[in-house]
């Protein structure tokens, strides 16, 4: 299994980084200040880039430290991390400081993997982060014997969202496909009440060859 990856380098500084799963899942669900930094980061961006689909905007909260800490303990969740001079392509985990986005990796039957809580610091957007994560994504499903990537798109019907206009837009040069939407209500019952309008989220699927 691919642990480590080299990645693209950091569009501001040059400084390298790298995507893949901590070397060790148990340290890093155990590392405090990792999950706290990683739960922050999540939470601020989906807050941003899903503003007025949420009513009010504080009421969702994408994920708390009990779950970032599962999902690290469970080898789901791969992170992006600047290098330092020196550092081994081994080294355990990497310092909160130095995390520079992640991304959830579910396998959800024997040919499909989903990739979901994709996210980016925004301190770092513009230096290949997200684009990174994919790539390791893709790579680690299809060496684990996946034929499918899949990909979630909520997307409220009431009001046109710029930002996930951008992002189906990206998806779509990355090449995945729609496949299909899903009824957000039956899906998330529990998240009704807090939604602004209608919404759906689109299922699109990228094979992986």
């Amino acid at each position: 299994m691919v642990t480590v990856e080299q990645a693209s380098t950091d569009a501001t500084s040059n400084a390298p980084f790298r995507v893949g799963f901590p070397a060790s899942a148990a340290a890093a669900a155990d590392d405090a200040d990792l999950v706290k930094h990683l739960t922050l980061v999540v939470n601020a961006v989906y807050a941003e880039d899903e503003r007025a689909i949420w009513e009010p905007a504080t009421a969702f909260v994408r994920t708390n430290e009990e779950q970032v800490a599962q999902y690290l303990r469970d080898g789901e969740l791969a992170l992006a991390w600047r290098t330092e001079d020196g550092e081994p392509a081994s080294a355990s985990v990497p310092g909160a400081s130095r995390v520079m986005g992640c991304m959830r990796l579910h396998r959800m039957d024997s040919r499909t993997y989903q990739i979901g809580m994709l996210v980016s610091d925004p301190r770092f957007r513009g230096a290949g982060v997200g684009r990174e994560l994919m790539r390791f994504a893709e790579a680690h499903a299809k060496e684990n014997g996946a034929e499918v990537a899949q990909v979630e798109l909520l997307v409220p019907q009431h009001f046109v969202h710029p930002f996930k206009v951008r992002l189906e837009a990206w998806y779509t040069r990355l090449g995945y496909e729609l496949t299909g939407t899903g009824d957000f209500a039956v899906t998330y019952p529990q998240l009704v009440s807090i939604l602004s309008g209608p919404t759906t989220f689109k299922i699109m699927e990228k094979p992986l060859r």
